[in-house]
């Protein structure tokens, strides 16, 4: 009898290990050092003016990284534009530059995209900052381009920028995601009537930048903040085994029951 007892109580432990709770693996993190096909054509740094002194921000190049950084509300925004299938792409850009500057234009595109923050240590002063994006595509005569940011509740503000020899300058209140418009100067609303020179080949940011196996699952961004919170574990093998181990239990008492009936 004491052997099988032994035998019903091993069966038990071997049940309850089996319904241990598994921790799910870390979130794939993306490296976001632009890689060779991109390098040098698109922004990859940014600085800002901080009580007088020059500061570094925080940069972030790739698409998957960026939208782990955003609101629920940016999110939504970062889905809708920026899309892979670049006739939608271009038809949301001109949603966009319609909604943000009140005026129409078929030809504007949207050219680049990152996320900026101030470093750690550093906070916003009311007035905002003045910051310098490093931005190779500018000064070349060809396009105007136009500083689109999305705020932490989604809406978008136009800031006002300057267009220097591969630098696009403007004043910032927040920081968050930021979008590089570009109209050809031509029908820039400016008034420019220089006609961009032909053979243009300058390229626009893709929407799945960086390492695209990781970039094309978009959706893991935490949709009610920053950040994301780790997943603890799968509790249904628990539940199971629960159940398990009352079923062995009632089989461990009917039959010890069984046992002295006979005796």
């Amino acid at each position: 009898m004491k052997k099988r007892l032994f035998a019903l109580a091993t069966a038990v432990v071997m049940t309850l290990s089996m319904g241990m709770t598994t921790m799910a693996a870390p979130s794939p993190v993306v490296d976001d050092t632009p890689n060779e096909e991109v390098r040098g054509k698109f922004a990859e740094s940014a600085t800002a003016v901080i009580d007088g002194k020059v500061v570094q921000l925080d940069f972030t190049f790739n698409e998957y990284n960026l939208r782990q950084e955003t609101t629920a509300a940016q999110l939504e925004q970062l889905e809708y534009y920026l899309v892979s299938d670049l006739e939608t792409k271009h038809i949301r850009a001109k949603e966009l530059f319609e909604k943000v500057m009140g005026d129409k234009q078929e030809e504007v595109i949207s050219n680049d995209y990152f996320g900026l923050s101030l470093p750690e240590g550093y906070t916003m002063p009311a007035e905002g900052v003045d910051v310098t994006i490093n931005a190779p595509y500018a000064g070349k005569g060809i396009y105007t381009y136009y500083i689109f940011h999305c705020k932490e509740d989604g809406t978008w503000e136009y800031i006002p920028t300057a267009e220097g020899n591969g630098t696009l300058s403007g004043r910032f209140t927040s920081f968050s995601p930021v979008f590089i418009m570009r109209v050809p100067k031509a029908v820039a609303p400016s008034g420019n009537t220089e006609t961009p020179s032909t053979g243009n080949t300058e390229t626009i940011k893709p929407a799945t930048v960086g390492n695209t196996a990781v970039a094309s699952t978009q959706n893991v961004a935490s949709a009610t903040s920053k950040t994301t919170a780790p997943k603890t574990g799968d509790f249904t093998g628990i539940y199971v085994a629960g159940m398990l181990v009352v079923l062995s239990v009632a089989g461990i008492v009917v039959y010890i029951k069984k046992e002295k009936v006979v005796r």
